[in-house]
């Protein structure tokens, strides 16, 4: 492959690299004395993939990026003003998506800086709890509580509970369908912390929604500027990276399946190469769909849940993406290139039977990769990261290591392999 292809695409990717780990360094150190870890763990899609699974991601997909970057420059009838045009519309679409997250009017807990969320809890801490139905003013007069406070609530009961969606409340009314009774029935609301109906939590999550917006905008008054966290400023540059990230490894990906069979017959020697790093990609990159849908469920749980049904989040197209690559670019597909194995056909049925038992993956999520999760299972997940990036850059290793064990074992001993 061309040094030029190795060039182009390690500088581009050590750039990601640092577009992705510069944001989980800088909520470490800019909310150390607050609650970095409610944060990092309630936010997980972000300060947590992305520095692990996606740098992982990125190691995997080097060798297919080369290879593909090579192919159109070199095996491609007007490759190079092709892949010049690819390139700068993918880097559109990334600024397109980006501007699109600065501008949601939905925004972040993390976004506000320190000490103003510091300075909420200390008022707070003064007033009189004076929410609920029994209190002396009523369920009417409840106000959201302190904005960390309400996400700490969400980590501490969450780790809890097996399952977290029974508590949230459906905001979005369909005014042509009756009222279910159940919407009177008094359940914990947490922005309020009391037990409200829905209606009464509703309000109170739409007070929580206009609370943190305005707390974390930085147009307007010298005051709200001065209210943004240095993460939210670091964040928002990064998120171009990471737009453009995910939308070149899915391009990348669909146009090596397109392109499979002449990339097998120019880089035998490197096919293996390609087709573990694409594997272990798109492994990789489904941890990011796990951990986006379970911060849904803390986004539901502060902000009302404003959809009926299966939500669409941008992660969710990397499902049938990974089944794509997982059904091509396994070593079968290179002895039989038109059959399907039972394997593959299997991953593509569990795929869409994840898809359609969303509640219960959505829980799943949030109790093992998102607010409700335990420190022990992100030390193991960073393990099989490690383990994983081990395999990318020693693929002959396990065999290097069991190949030892049958020679130490002893005589007439069944081999390790």
């Amino acid at each position: 492959m061309l040094r030029s292809a190795h060039v182009f695409v390690a500088v581009l990717f050590a750039v990601l690299g640092i577009a992705f780990i510069t944001p989980t360094a800088v909520l470490i150190w800019e909310f150390g004395a607050t609650d970095w870890p409610t944060l990092l763990f309630a936010h997980s899609h972000l300060f947590f993939f992305f520095p692990v699974f996606g740098v992982l991601a990125l190691v995997a997909f080097y060798r297919p990026s080369v290879a593909f970057t090579d192919f159109y420059w070199r095996h491609v009838k007007f490759g190079g003003p092709r892949f010049t045009f690819g390139f700068a519309a993918v880097a559109g679409l990334a600024l397109w998506f980006g501007a699109g997250l600065a501008n949601s009017e939905l925004r972040s807990i993390w976004e506000i800086a320190p000490k103003v969320l510091q300075a909420e809890v200390q008022a707070r801490l003064a007033e009189p709890a004076s929410c609920g139905p029994n209190s002396p003013s009523g369920a009417s007069a409840c106000k959201s509580q302190p904005i960390l406070q309400a996400l700490q609530q969400v980590r501490e009961l969450g780790q809890r509970r097996s399952s977290i969606s029974d508590l949230q409340r459906n905001c979005k009314i369909d005014p042509l369908v009756e009222r279910p009774p159940s919407d009177q029935a008094l359940r914990y609301c947490f922005p309020a912390g009391a037990m409200l109906n829905v209606s009464e939590c509703c309000r109170v999550q739409q007070q929580f929604r206009d609370d943190v917006r305005l707390k974390a905008s930085a147009s307007g008054s010298q005051s709200l500027s001065t209210s943004r966290s240095i993460l939210s400023r670091i964040d928002e540059v990064a998120n171009y990276f990471k737009s453009f990230f995910v939308i070149v490894i899915f391009v990348i990906g669909v146009l090596l399946v397109i392109w499979q069979r002449r990339i097998r017959q120019l880089y035998p020697k490197g096919l293996e190469d390609i087709e573990n790093g694409i594997l272990i990609g798109a492994v990789a990159m489904i941890f990011w769909f796990l951990m986006d849908y379970g911060y849904q469920q803390t986004s539901d749980l502060l902000f009302g849940r404003q959809h009926a049904g299966f939500p669409l989040r941008l992660s969710f197209v990397i499902i049938p993406w990974a089944v794509l690559l997982m059904l091509y670019f396994t070593r079968s597909v290179r002895a039989q290139d038109t059959q399907i194995n039972p394997g593959q056909l299997l991953i593509a049925v569990l795929s869409s039977v994840a898809a359609v038992q969303y509640d219960k993956i959505a829980d799943l999520s949030f109790r093992l990769l998102g607010a409700g999760a335990e420190w022990w299972i992100y030390a193991f997940l960073l393990c099989i990261s490690l383990l994983m990036l081990t395999l990318i850059l020693s693929p002959n290793i396990l065999q290097k290591v069991f190949g030892q064990m049958n020679e130490d074992a002893p005589d007439g001993s069944p081999p390790l392999t």
